[in-house]
């Protein structure tokens, strides 16, 4: 056995010293993203890098002057896949990344209503620019390593780690965030290898040709951050499937929890100029005057508004908005399905700048599987929320609880503006005690929704709720999840369920209702990663996998962006609406299963005038087709106006009182659907 061991680790050193791997840095993807016909950089737009299994390696989205960087990136030959919604996804294959190298590519994107259903580019080497190399992985520390496989001694080798049960190898850079992988396999005698510089098919013996020695599944990687894989389901923009799936597949657990986000309201709130009015106190009463519910204003202005949450037989006719120590009131508030309540408020622009971040963390034995690798990710995505929202005062706090009869119910650090202080009490953290399934979750919840003391005015506070287990139930524990999830509304927090594996589907329903109550979304790990036991399919049509790591900074800035108060600053530049998934095709949110729903039609298809795009109020619309019904949407296809048009052929709509942002014009026409792009702009 150690002579076994010694030979491959022999040839093994021999190889990366003699083809340069461990002295190779991955490279790292950069570029533009513009608009086929104007020319104008796109924000949100998804950029992401697939290895020839089409596996995401690397992604992320455009910034405000739609720019991207993907690094690192280890060298080979990916897939460049963009995509934003309204446009059309464009592939550009053969995208060659060097060792060592900046690899630059810009994009242009055509509008989805005038594109084919898909552009796919091959082309040759980009432009590059040179990097600085990296340190030398030396033959005495493969010497010291406890090692069970050959692919675990290469995972140790210039930031190189590897997945379970394939020949699969990760690359990190200096700082030891992991983000690529590059496949292939090598024969250690007889075949030649193949050059790294050049082709860029580098790989190691697959674990099938040497002896592996028993391991639990977990030490199979390395804990490092970028590994977890996840998806999100973001009810409110399907939001007639979740209608559908509630009331059929997961109607039970409805009637289980008493928990019924249904009977929903939305408010959406500007100034006078169109900016969205963050972190007002809406009251919404019935007609009696008595309250049913308090919720805030997001980052976006909106405020979502329930009836009959918890079966309590009370109908909503207005609301009280209090902001500026003033009261506004809304009557006759229209629910969802008849549309979005709109007002302004002629009030000085004053846009708050804190942003809160709570980690609800389950530390029970049953999380073991994952909680080293989220204590990686965590703090890897703590340390990365700086850089990505520097404009925001960021304050973090987090919980871990376990159950009664353990070492301890929960263990907490309140908030601090230090954000090392919360990275280095989660980094204190494991996994242990436990025993039945339910967990003290909603012991943890109290602490973290009443005891922490979130920010008086903030641009947003988030509550990420990581979790594999429900609560204890009973009819106590019921009524003090119900005022957990009143008092969280009240108090502006959205809670983002992170669901890992050993989540049930009557779990599943109530980590998706509280999401919803708190305008939140609900997200869920997958097994792409190989780490931990298995997880649950969602119950729903289609979901994306990303990395937990991207998935988690990607909603961090989408729900505390906001655009500046200057009119000025408005006029130069139009921000996309934050409320939205710019990485995730835009769905149809009507017809969701529709088999004959398809995306864009040309000019041949369908005469459709848009004008003036961008406008301040009123957009003019132009059909020669029959269209029954049409409708304005948000990013994230919340509808926003729905308009019976009949005979109508030309007709306007209204954007005055929405924020300053991007929006869609969408109908059906001859069994396809039509999406153009609009601009509000201040």
């Amino acid at each position: 056995m150690k002579m076994l061991y010694s030979l491959a680790f022999g040839l093994m050193f021999s190889f990366l010293c003699c083809n340069g791997v461990a002295q190779t840095r991955p490279g790292s993807l950069r570029g533009t993203v513009m608009d086929f016909a104007t020319g104008e950089p796109l924000s949100f737009a998804r950029v992401s890098v697939k290895d020839e299994a089409g596996v995401v390696i690397s992604t992320g989205v455009t910034d405000m002057d739609g720019k991207y960087n993907l690094n690192p990136i280890a060298p080979g030959e990916y897939t460049v896949e963009v995509s934003l919604i309204g446009y059309q996804t464009v592939k550009l294959r053969r995208v060659i990344i060097s060792p060592h190298v900046h690899t630059v590519q810009d994009f242009k994107m055509s509008l989805a209503s005038t594109a084919l259903s898909e552009v796919v580019i091959f082309e040759d080497r980009p432009l590059i620019e040179k990097t600085k190399s990296s340190k030398i992985t030396t033959a005495e520390d493969i010497q010291n390593m406890a090692v069970r496989d050959i692919t675990f001694a290469a995972s140790k080798a210039a930031g190189v780690s590897r997945t379970s049960g394939n020949s699969t190898v990760f690359f990190q850079n200096p700082q030891g965030v992991w983000n690529s992988s590059i496949l292939g396999d090598i024969t250690i005698s007889g075949a030649a290898h193949p050059n790294p510089l050049t082709d860029f098919n580098i790989g190691f013996m697959s674990p099938d040709k040497v002896e592996i020695l028993d391991e639990p599944k977990e030490l199979n990687k390395m804990p490092e951050a970028r590994i977890l894989t996840a998806g999100e389901i973001h009810d409110f923009s399907k939001w007639e499937l979740w209608k559908d799936i509630s009331d059929d597949q997961l109607k039970q657990w409805k009637e289980y929890w008493n928990i019924a986000p249904l009977e929903r309201y939305s408010l959406q709130l500007t100034f006078t100029n169109g900016i969205p009015i963050v972190d007002a106190e809406v009251v919404f009463k019935d007609r009696r005057g008595k309250v049913i519910w308090i919720c805030r204003t997001d980052n976006t202005g909106k405020a979502e508004m329930w009836s009959k949450l918890f079966d309590e037989d009370q109908e909503g006719q207005r609301a009280e908005i209090h902001y500026n120590d003033r009261i506004f009131t809304v009557e006759g508030l229209m629910p969802i399905t008849q549309g979005m309540n709109v007002m302004q408020i002629d009030e000085p622009c004053n846009l708050p700048e804190v942003l809160d971040i709570s980690f609800v963390v389950d530390a029970t034995g049953s999380m073991s599987d994952e909680i080293a690798f989220l204590k990686a990710e965590l703090g890897d995505v703590i340390g990365r929320i700086q850089s990505v929202l520097n404009h925001s005062s960021i304050r973090t706090s987090s919980v871990f609880y376990r159950d009664k009869g353990d070492e301890y119910l929960t263990r907490e650090s309140d908030f601090s503006d230090n954000i090392s202080q919360t990275e280095n009490f989660i980094q204190e953290q494991n996994a242990g005690g436990g025993g039945d399934y339910p967990e003290a979750l909603i012991e943890a919840m109290e602490v973290a929704v009443n005891k922490f003391k979130w920010s008086n005015k903030a641009v947003s506070r988030i509550m990420f709720l990581v979790l594999d287990a429900p609560p204890h139930y009973g009819e106590d524990e019921l009524r003090r999840l119900h005022q957990l999830l009143k008092d969280a509304a009240r108090k502006g927090i959205r809670i983002i369920p992170i669901a890992s594996s050993g989540i049930d589907k009557r779990t599943e329903y109530l980590l998706r209702s509280m999401a919803l109550a708190t305008n939140g979304t609900y997200t869920f790990l997958t097994d792409d990663s190989g780490v931990g036991d298995s997880h649950i399919e969602p119950t729903t049509d289609s979901y994306e996998v990303e990395l937990l790591n991207d998935l988690m900074v990607r909603l961090i800035h989408q729900f505390a962006f906001i655009p500046a108060c200057m009119n000025q600053a408005m006029e130069a530049k139009v921000p996309v609406d934050p409320d939205s998934t710019p990485d995730q095709a835009l769905e149809n949110p009507l017809h969701p299963n529709d088999p004959d729903h398809t995306e864009g039609a040309g000019p041949e298809d369908v005469f459709f005038k848009l004008y003036p795009n961008p406008t301040r109020d009123l957009v003019n619309i132009e059909l020669d087709k029959a269209v029954e019904e049409l409708f304005l949407t948000d990013l994230r296809g919340k509808i926003l106006q729905r308009k019976e048009i009949g005979k109508e052929r030309s007709f306007q709509l209204s954007l005055g009182n929405y924020p300053v942002g991007t929006y869609f014009i969408r109908f059906q026409a001859e069994k396809k659907w039509i999406t153009r792009q609009i601009i509000r702009k201040a």
